[in-house]
């Protein structure tokens, strides 16, 4: 069976109950995943330091944790986990609220990235509340995709690279050597692999255009066909071409533009 064909239950950590939700997002098998492209993503290769980061803009700051994590019970249903980090210029505070998987993952000393916006509390402080934190090595750039009630986006990006690992080199990709190679477009393969998980912003331009290309492509053989077939179903054919007639009754002279006009429309019928 072709890998655009499979079920996403053939996927790790795929059940009914996660199924039915990506049926919401109108992915309902590994080829409709596949095509479910990211909507943005984020950048964890550009990183500021803190001294230079910019304030209430997202961005990626590598830094070291210069104070142990400390917990604060506000009241039931509250706590507040906050530290700070360094680039041995300047520091920053870390606010993280009611998230203690994301307060264990800080540990003193560390280098860790830090996504989020930077922002001034009610003290004039500047400080980075409720970041995505990684450790340093991780640095790269992410996927962001159309979520769902129960869907995240790093859920689905889990998903989407479970599917990239059934692509193989027996991938057949529907437009032929020559074609690539006049047009200089990448392999399929490598343009699903690099629009999900691109390594530069280089590989997003790269697939990107070979899959716009295929688009545009299919859509217009579509438009062929259908003109084609609108031509062989024709009730009343034009046998005879009255354009240069038509054209000696009008009371101005046609631009090139409207002159063409009238040729396709003539072609059409």
């Amino acid at each position: 069976m072709d890998v655009f064909d499979l079920s996403l239950s053939t996927l790790d950590g795929i059940g009914k109950k996660r199924e039915e939700l990506f049926k919401k997002l109108g992915v309902d098998n590994v080829g409709t995943l596949l095509e479910f492209y990211p909507r943005l993503y984020e950048d964890w290769n550009n990183c500021y330091e803190v001294s230079n980061a910019p304030i209430d803009e997202k961005c990626c700051i590598k830094a070291v944790v210069c104070t142990p994590v400390r917990e604060n019970r506000i009241r039931k249903g509250m706590t507040i986990y906050t530290f700070s980090v360094t680039d041995l210029k300047k520091k920053l505070r870390v606010v993280i609220f009611n998230n203690k998987y994301s307060a264990n993952k800080v540990h003193l000393d560390d280098e860790i990235l830090l996504y989020g916006k930077l922002t001034r509390n009610n003290r004039g402080q500047i400080e980075m509340n409720s970041p995505q934190i990684e450790p340093a090595i991780s640095a790269k750039i992410r996927p962001i995709y159309r979520q769902t009630d129960g869907l995240q986006s790093k859920v689905i990006e889990k998903t989407v690279m479970s599917a990239i690992k059934k692509l193989n080199d027996s991938l057949v990709d529907p437009i032929n050597d020559r074609l690539r190679q006049e047009y200089h477009l990448c392999h399929k393969r490598f343009a699903l692999q690099r629009i999900h998980f691109p390594e530069s912003q280089q590989d997003i331009s790269i697939a990107t255009h070979r899959l716009v290309f295929e688009e545009m492509l299919v859509f217009s053989l579509a438009v062929m066909q259908m003109k084609q077939g609108a031509k062989n179903n024709n009730a009343t054919p034009i046998k005879c071409d009255y354009t240069k007639d038509f054209i000696s009754k009008l009371p101005f002279k046609m631009t090139d533009a409207q002159a063409r006009a009238v040729v396709d429309a003539i072609n059409d019928m």
